[in-house]
């Protein structure tokens, strides 16, 4: 970010051996932890409601590979339509643009998965188990003993169990919540690919949260690299104010001293990161926004009897005493096209047809002769987009004296069926009245549709 403090070279969490350091951040209380853990709670009870809550019938989220459709609060989406998940996720990412553009990287500290599980249930796990900061440096120095063998394995058993939990959600968006629960009571032999599709995302989830950490975020989530480009001067996000806290030291009493800073070096914001950055030297990239840091200066604040706020929510002109601006190009440019996908998904859902009509002809050549008589075929793929039954009426239009063939009647469609309607056109070879347009009308009594086609024959 322009104008932040130099940052070390090498990231805290990697060795002189470019070895993993192991982080072990210190417990931290305060109003922004408090706040996090509310979202935390919120998010994943809504994570694992999805596909419990059940809308139209349907769970509120559902990816049913076998029949090629996604259900979506209600709403169904077929293959035909799986356009507009692409609308679904532009929204989303244009949205978490916005608010890094706004807020900086609040999306990894407050609301990113791997942040909600991690700090939300794996770490509070550790600590509760292992004790607290100090306690877990000496464990991990220490030989192994039976102690720490005992200690390990049941670290390791409760985080296999939330493993385990976490990839049954995640395969309850594939497979109904009942569908799972008889997976799970019957043999992995009944139903080998789920049984491990499942299993392998256990494992992942496992070898994440109990050994990768916060190296998901640096070494291989892209978001956090691409934050340099979106964020400018006046995005807020957590900043030091060197102004206040510079120079720093220990508060000495009674001596003949130049005053000092606000800081009073105690490293309490260094030992509570995730990331175990310092934030006093400026933004760096491993910096999640989570505001530990502020959390734990502003205790050390209260204590010696200074203002708090030397770690807090900031911009760069903020901090620098600098004029701050709220509007911006950028934050327009993202919220537009966030508002602009949406207002897409919105228009094309109110003028969704419940049906679908694709009109192919047959293969070969276009036409075919017989006695005399000129023939096309055609073909007309109707699909019924929508859960209950649908009856499609099909009227061809074309010039006197062309004869039609078809299936009489109406087409009766169960719900999300298919059919291949067959018709062949023919017109007497001598007459040479073709080329000319033909049109296809199929509705079904609240809406028609219409495709064209050209009737076609030797030159």
């Amino acid at each position: 970010m322009p104008g932040a403090l130099a940052a070390p070279e090498r990231p805290a969490t990697i060795d002189e051996r470019g070895w993993r350091n192991k982080v072990h951040p210190a417990d931290v209380s305060g109003r922004w932890l408090r706040a996090r853990r509310v979202v935390f709670a919120a998010l994943t009870v809504f994570w694992m409601a999805l596909p419990l809550v059940s809308v139209g019938g349907h769970p509120a989220v559902f990816i049913d590979l076998p029949e090629r459709r996604f259900h979506l609060f209600g709403a169904v989406l077929n293959a035909q339509e799986f356009w507009r998940l692409v609308l679904v996720l532009a929204a989303f990412a244009f949205a978490v643009l916005f608010v890094t553009a706004w807020l900086g990287r609040a999306w990894c500290g407050w609301a990113c998965p791997q942040t909600v599980f991690l700090e939300g249930f794996f770490r509070p796990v550790e600590r509760r188990l292992e004790g607290p900061r100090e306690a877990r440096r000496r464990l991990d120095a220490a030989p192994w003993s039976a102690g720490k063998v005992a200690r390990e394995t049941l670290k390791q058993g409760v985080f296999v169990l939330g493993a385990l939990g976490l990839a049954h959600v995640w395969l309850a968006y594939f497979a109904t919540p009942s569908q799972v629960v008889a997976w799970v009571r019957g043999s992995p032999a009944d139903h080998p690919v789920a049984f491990g599709w499942t299993v392998a995302a256990a494992a992942l989830f496992w070898l994440d949260f109990a050994w990768f950490r916060e190296h998901l975020c640096l070494a291989l989530c892209p978001y956090g690299r691409l934050q340099g480009a979106l964020v400018d001067r006046d995005t807020v996000t957590i900043h030091y104010d060197a102004a206040r806290g510079e120079p720093r030291g220990r508060i000495l009493h009674g001596t003949a001293e130049k005053p000092r800073g606000d800081c009073v070096d105690c490293v309490r914001c260094v030992v509570v990161c995730p990331t175990a950055i310092d934030i006093r030297q400026g933004q760096q990239l491993e910096c999640l926004a989570c505001a530990q840091c502020a959390d734990a200066c502003d205790e050390v604040m209260r204590k010696v009897g200074r203002p708090t706020g030397l770690v807090r929510y900031d911009s760069l002109n903020g901090i620098e005493r600098q004029p701050r601006r709220i509007a911006r190009g950028r934050l327009f440019a993202y919220g537009g096209a966030a508002l602009a996908a949406v207002l897409a998904l919105v228009v094309t859902s109110a003028n969704r047809s419940a049906f679908e009509v694709t009109l192919l002809r047959s293969p070969g050549l276009p036409w075919s002769t017989d006695s005399g008589v000129l023939r096309n075929r055609f073909g007309l793929h109707l699909v019924n987009k929508n859960a209950g039954p649908a009856r499609l009426s099909v009227q061809v239009d074309a010039p006197g004296g062309t004869q039609i063939v078809r299936p009489p009647g109406d087409v009766e469609l169960e719900g999300f069926a298919h059919f291949h309607f067959p018709v062949v056109v023919g017109v007497q070879e001598a007459s040479r009245a073709w080329p000319f347009e033909l049109r296809f009308r199929v509705g079904d009594g609240a809406t028609e549709r219409t495709v064209e086609a050209r009737f076609l024959g030797p030159r």
